[in-house]
């Protein structure tokens, strides 16, 4: 095998080995004092990396020139590619992405679960590049529009997981209906850890915009009424099963004013946690929007969010 360094800005290494090119991507964790190594086809590698980054892990991450410490774990996957996927990613389908965990420290075995979480589900991991990143979803609250992996919590549906294909957040204005990603502030990882039981980035549906009043009536419809206006307009959520309505009824009959420059969020599975909880979210804290949902090797259009 010929080993070649190539200095990059993300301290990259490139390998030759038997005509087939690979580069690894080495990642430090500084949470769990632990290296994540992923060796793939070169041209994959920054869609790997923004799968990696989309969701922050407690303490921080950053990129490192090498591993340190034992090998804790590894497992290889397949790339998969979808029309959406960039052309000059279509070749690489089928080809082998390797992970590995390396550290001393008791909590290095934390990683090995949550990196092939990210980038895998049934030992395929999608590609898609365009700026657009797969997230592998594994929390119920906007169930049943996106799935989570039965088993991991009793309200997820099926036995493999959706892979959520996101876009960096626009500087415009978010439109109703949208479903985003979004980092949670103090006060709703306090309330998630709590009560709801929810670490890290959350996804949930847009549904008050700045300046509007968010309402809840008796038999838990939503009803929105805009700034400075006097009527009150329901919410158009056929996306939302009559048995999911139903969840919370803690929540009826209140009222929520959404500030300027945030946003007031549901969950589409209505018990679930959200923005009656803790609050609207900041504009700021809003890091992407889904565009497509990737099940069962199919790409699919999330219901209710707008065209």
């Amino acid at each position: 095998m010929k080993r070649l360094a190539l200095v990059a800005v993300l301290g990259l290494t490139l390998t030759a080995c038997g005509g087939q090119s690979s580069k690894d991507l080495v990642i430090r964790l500084k949470y769990a004092h632990a290296y994540l190594k992923v060796t793939g086809p070169p041209a994959a590698i920054p869609s790997i990396a923004r799968s990696l980054s989309v969701d922050p892990l407690p303490g921080g991450s950053e990129t490192a020139a090498a591993v340190h410490g034992r090998q804790i774990c590894s497992r290889t996957v397949s790339l998969a590619t979808y029309p959406e996927t960039e052309p000059k990613l279509r070749g690489l389908d089928g080809r082998d992405v390797s992970i590995a965990v390396f550290g001393d420290s008791r909590r290095a075995a934390l990683p090995c679960q949550l990196s092939v979480l990210k980038l895998s589900d049934r030992g395929v991991a999608p590609l898609l590049g365009k700026g657009l990143t797969p997230f592998r979803n594994t929390k119920d609250f906007m169930e049943p529009t996106l799935h989570c992996p039965y088993g991991w919590t009793d309200r997820c549906l099926t036995h493999h997981t959706d892979f959520l294909v996101l876009r960096p957040s626009r500087s415009q204005a978010v439109p109703r209906g949208e479903i985003v990603l979004f980092a949670q502030t103090q006060r709703e990882l306090e309330e998630a850890e709590g009560d709801c039981g929810e670490g890290g980035p959350a996804t949930r549906r847009v549904v008050g915009l700045p300046g509007e009043t968010v309402r809840e009536d008796a038999r838990g419809h939503i009803w929105i009424r805009a700034a400075n206006a006097s009527t009150w307009t329901k919410l158009d959520d056929g996306y939302i099963p009559a048995k999911d309505r139903a969840g919370a009824p803690w929540y009826r009959g209140k009222a929520w004013h959404v500030p300027a420059g945030a946003y007031f969020v549901l969950s589409d599975d209505r018990s679930g946690c959200d923005s009656r909880t803790w609050g609207s979210v900041p504009a700021a804290n809003i890091t992407a929007s889904v565009v497509y949902i990737i099940r069962d090797g199919k790409v699919l259009k999330p219901p209710g969010i707008p065209s």
